[in-house]
Parts: C-alpha cells; structure tokens; sequence
C-alpha cells in the first residue's frame, strides 16, 4: 500500500475509533453493575455461583465475599467453577484484567469498552481488504454507532471480548485468501475458532458460516483450513467438553436462572417469525413490531439477510458472501434453539449480538459493488448511521434499580453495617431467588461486608432469636409492619422504601436501648 494511502487509512481509522471511544465512555459508571454484571465478576473469582449457595435460617458468619480478589480461588479454578450457561474464557481473560487493574465497575467496563474498539478496528481491517476504504470507513462508523454495540460496550459481561475474538478470525481467512495461507495464519485461526467457542456457545453459527465460506470461496486451501477448524473442535471437545456436561442442568428450560427465557406458546411460532426478519435492523438500533415502522423494520431485515444472496449464487461477490452466511449462521441458531424449546431468545439482542458486525458489513459492501449506482453507499449508509444516532439517547437512560441509593443513605445516617450488626433479609420461600439477588447486588456496594448476615424464611426460633438478640439489626425486603412478627424485642430506629428494591429497616435492640 502507498504510504498516503496507508495514511488516509490510518487517519480514518483513528477518527471511527475516537467516535466509538466517545460514546462508550460517556458516563460509564453513572448505573450501578446489573445482575449479569455482578455475576462476571463473581464467576471470575472462581468461586461458580456462590450467591445462590448461602444457607438459610442460619447467621452466615464470616459474610461471604462474593467479589473479593483478595482470597479468591487461583484463576485456573474458574474453568472448573462455572456455574453459569457460559464456557470459560471470557471469565479467564477479566480475572486477568481485575488482578491487573483492580475491580471497580469502571474498570471492568473499560474492559468491554476496550474489546469493543479491538472489534471494530478489525472490522474496519476486514472490510478494507475485501471492499476498500470507503466501505470500510461506513462499517466502522455503523458499529461505532450502532445502539448494541454501544450497549454491551458499556457492559463487565463477554459480547464485546466475542465479537472481537470471532472477527480476528474471518480477518485472518481473508488474509488468506488475499495473500496465501502460511503455519503463522493457521495457527492463528485455529486458535481465535477455539476462543470464540470457548467464549460463547451460540458462536458456533457464525464459525459455521465463516466455515462454509473458507471451503467455498478458497478452494486451493480447503483441506488445511478444515483441518485449522476440525482442530478446533476437537481441541473444545477434550478440554471443555466434561465441564460442560456438568453444566447441561443449568440450560433446562425450568432452572431459575433462564425462567425468564420462556416463551408463550400461544403465538410462539409467529412471534419467532417477526424476530427473525426484524433482527437485522434491531442489531442496528431499536424496532417495534406494530405499525408502519415495524412493517418496515422487517422488509429491511429480509432485504438484508435476501439482497446478498443474489450475487453470493452467482459468485460474484465474496464479500457478502462471507457477511450474509455470518448473519444466517448467528440467527439460525438461535431461532432454532427458540423454536424447538418453546424459547425467547431472540426477544433479547445480546443473543444475536454476534451478527451485528456482519450487518454493519453488508450494507456498504452491497453498494460497493453496484457499479454505476456506487454513490448510492453513501445515501444508505449515512441514513443507517442517523438512525444509529438518533437512537444513542437510549443507551444512557436506565431504570431506578440501583443499590448505591441504599448505601448512600447508610453512609449518610451512619448506619453502615460494622461487626456488632447483622444484615437480613427476610422473604417467603418461594421468594428466596430473588431476595438472593438482592442481597447479591448490594453487597456489590457494600464491600467489604463486615457484619455477619442471615437469609431467614420464617420468623426466628428461639435459639436463632438468641444468638440475634446480641446484635443491632439492618433488614431488608420486609413489608412494612412484618419486621414486628420477626422482631418483636426490637425497636425500630429508621425505616425507608426503594424502588425496585424493597424495604429497608433499622431497627435497635429494646434491652440495648432501656440501658
């Protein structure tokens, strides 16, 4: 490549990475961690899924430290401890960066931000190889910008470290294709199909296309990028095959951690339908399903999964031949995962996320190739990147499911829980679930938690009340006036409700208070 134009590229790339950089750091940390989040820096430690293992009816004393790195589990335990429907490696690599860089929320999400900005310089590579710059430059800018991409950068959870770790793998089969394949490329590859399936399991759609594609368009090196993909599997098969035998309870359609993933089965079957044709435009930003816009949203997304095709049959564009099977192989998937178990999968983006670089390719790259109507790449692609933008606001505007408010307000009437307190949370059986969540989320901001604590499903019997009796008490996930059935020793100091997370009480021993 000339040096000017080695320039130019590098130029443009750095403005798409400054944009992408600007709108992934704004206001970072202005949300609290959400469950997800907090269960990567739990899984992380190695310690699986420790919060949802407390005992109940019991003082839990030393209090669990679900986040601590202090005595954490050696990181090689955490490839055993997955208790999560996820493989190991994104876990892996933010153990690595927390014991590096410590493990405040900012630089956990930095870290997303981080892989999402790898992401999309090797897509900007990718596309430069197979369309040319000005492709290449549409493409960035839609990932810069498009709402997921920007979500899920702004998330400590794996979407961005995959779709990083699977895009260094279609660059280095166009790097082959353009410039021949040698050990260094195979290995490479080899590895990066390895790490994108041992980062997510619904990867194996877009390694399949991405397959498919090699053995297509690079006949004269089939048999060794078969073998790079075979060693792949077999690699995965040994090595993370028995732990994910273990794990194959958590994906059963009734386990607490995926209820939210059932589907009504009245409408089933159509409402997978529509969010098929509707995901490729919501992998750029969001679209309902009613009215005209919905009715709109989902021509597109035929036309963009359709449009490539035509010329993928008649082998005239390798391009959208690679990014079209990406996409079908990702939302297949998926959609047939929704239709055989009763499913909502494809309800929730981070599903599909996967195929989001793909969509930001095929927009360009099929107006690239268009000969004469060329100019239109620039019309379809800025109004593309519009829509991108004018959806942005969304990505910072969160719900009131924020624990530091609770935190807040211990800090600001004193009352942080120290040794002489007890921290419980009350519930109904049934409703022991959730209130470990709860518990979960806010000791996330309680660190360290150093009073002892206990989960209780019924009111205490009388040895438990006597080992409570020594400790002043803060309780949570009561309803007002139930801290009397549980307490009726106790005084209550200060009281307060919030939103989406219960009810707070701080109550003082009766006998305490008379001395």
């Amino acid at each position: 490549m000339p040096f000017a134009a080695h320039r130019r590229t590098l130029i443009w790339l750095a403005i798409v990475l400054s944009i992408a950089a600007i709108v992934r750091l704004r206001e970072l940390t202005a949300h609290a961690y959400m469950l997800d989040e907090c269960w990567s820096v739990e899984i992380a430690t190695g310690r699986g899924s420790l919060h949802q293992h407390l005992p109940l009816n019991q003082i839990i004393s030393p209090p669990p430290q679900f986040y601590s790195l202090a005595d954490a589990p050696p990181w090689w335990r955490i490839w055993s401890n997955m208790e999560v429907t996820h493989p190991p490696v994104y876990s892996i690599l933010l153990r690595w960066w927390e014991d590096l860089f410590g493990d405040t929320d900012y630089g956990g999400r930095l870290f997303s931000v981080l892989a999402s900005l790898i992401a999309i310089a090797i897509l900007f590579d990718t596309v430069r190889l197979q369309a040319g710059l000005a492709p290449a430059i549409w493409a960035g800018l839609l990932m810069a910008l498009a709402t997921p991409q920007v979500e899920h950068a702004r998330l400590t959870r794996s979407y961005t470290v995959l779709t990083a770790i699977a895009l260094l793998a279609a660059n280095l089969v166009i790097r082959i294709q353009r410039t021949g394949c040698s050990r260094g490329k195979l290995v490479g590859l080899t590895a990066a199909v390895l790490a994108t399936l041992l980062t997510h399991y619904f990867s194996v759609g877009a390694m399949a296309g991405l397959l498919i594609y090699a053995m297509w368009r690079l006949p004269n090196h089939r048999r060794k990028i078969f073998v790079a993909f075979a060693s792949s599997a077999i690699i995965f098969a040994l090595s993370w095959g028995p732990w994910m035998w273990r794990q194959r309870h958590l994906f059963a359609t009734d386990d607490p951690s995926t209820l939210f993933l059932t589907s009504d089965p009245s409408h089933h079957i159509r409402d997978t339908l529509i969010r098929v044709l509707m995901d490729p435009i919501r992998l750029l930003f969001p679209a309902t399903e009613t009215g005209i816009t919905g009715i709109l949203a989902m021509l597109a997304g035929v036309g963009g999964v359709a449009a490539p095709l035509v010329p993928v049959i008649h082998r005239r564009n390798s391009t959208l031949m690679l990014w079209s099977l990406w996409i079908i192989g990702t939302i297949s998937v998926v959609a047939a995962l929704d239709l055989t178990r009763g499913t909502d999968h494809l309800l929730y983006i981070r599903y599909t996320i996967l195929a989001s670089p793909a969509v930001c390719a095929v927009l360009p790259s099929l107006f690239a190739s268009a000969g004469r109507w060329r100019s239109l790449l620039h019309l379809t692609a800025g109004l593309a990147v519009i829509g991108c933008v004018m959806n942005l606001p969304d990505v910072y505007n969160h719900d009131d499911v924020d624990p530091r408010r609770i935190t807040d307000d211990f800090k600001q009437f004193n009352t942080v829980p120290n040794s002489n307190d007890l921290l419980v949370f009350a519930a109904a059986p049934e409703d022991v679930p959730k209130l470990q969540i709860e518990l979960f989320m806010l000791t996330r901001y309680l660190r360290p938690l150093g009073c002892p604590l206990v989960i209780l499903t019924h009111p205490p019997d009388a040895q438990l009340a006597k080992q409570m009796s020594r400790c002043s008490l803060v309780l949570l996930d009561m309803q007002p006036g139930d801290w009397q059935t549980y307490f009726p020793d106790r005084h209550l100091l200060r009281g307060r409700t919030y939103r989406n997370l219960g009810n707070v009480f701080t109550l003082e021993n009766a006998q305490t208070d008379q001395k």
